[in-house]
């Protein structure tokens, strides 16, 4: 007769390890940019999620907490509006309402934490303030940048798969003010015709 599933037996493994799994396990998944109607690889990345949290609860014994952001502080959410004819809060608000009519419809179940971005500028001012201070971060012409030369060696990358990773996602390792093509923005000086906060380096947004 096979042994139940109990938190002493579960386990799961990642990158080659195998991780034992107590009686609760954090999930973080990465949400929508609110900027479009939902598609199948949001479906597909979100029901994963789900049926994640579901085995965990019913079959392990263990307590998922889930966490999905919503990213409703982006580029492509302002030109989406501006050519709507809205503001960006409000257009992010009616896509989300969307999704969530969506989620619904897949029987997806509401995440136990959903951060929007906007709620959290403060924290990032205050996080990039950190950065600085502890010389892993610089300012330039109102943008602060993470030093990001050594993140490829830690994360098992070739600098080349790294460059090549970073132009693909928008990492703009072209920027001329950057020390390094693969500093990352942590706050990025903004236009007028963008969302914005004041920070001790101008107006601008997270990056």
């Amino acid at each position: 007769m096979p042994r139940p599933v109990t938190t002493e037996s579960a386990w799961i493994e990642l990158a080659g390890s195998r991780l034992a799994l107590l009686d609760r396990a954090r999930i973080y998944v990465c949400g929508i940019t609110p900027y479009d109607v939902t598609h199948l690889g949001h479906a597909a990345t979100f029901v994963w999620v789900d049926t994640l949290a579901r085995v965990l609860r019913r079959c392990m014994a263990v307590e998922p907490v889930v966490c999905r952001n919503v990213t409703d502080v982006d580029d492509v959410l302002d030109g989406a509006a501006m050519r709507a004819g809205t503001r960006a809060d409000d257009f992010a608000a009616f896509q989300e309402f969307q999704f969530e009519g969506d989620m619904t419809a897949l029987h997806v179940r509401r995440p136990d934490f959903e951060p929007w971005a906007h709620r959290y500028v403060d924290a990032v001012v205050r996080l990039a303030a950190a950065l600085l201070a502890a010389g892993a971060a610089y300012e330039r012409s109102g943008t602060v940048y993470f030093r990001g030369a050594g993140v490829p060696e830690r994360a098992g990358l070739d600098r080349t798969t790294a460059l090549a990773l970073a132009t693909e996602f928008g990492g703009h390792p072209d920027d001329p003010d950057k020390d390094d093509p693969l500093d990352v923005p942590l706050w990025q000086a903004t236009e007028h015709d963008h969302q914005m906060w004041p920070s001790p380096w101008g107006p601008g947004r997270p990056g």
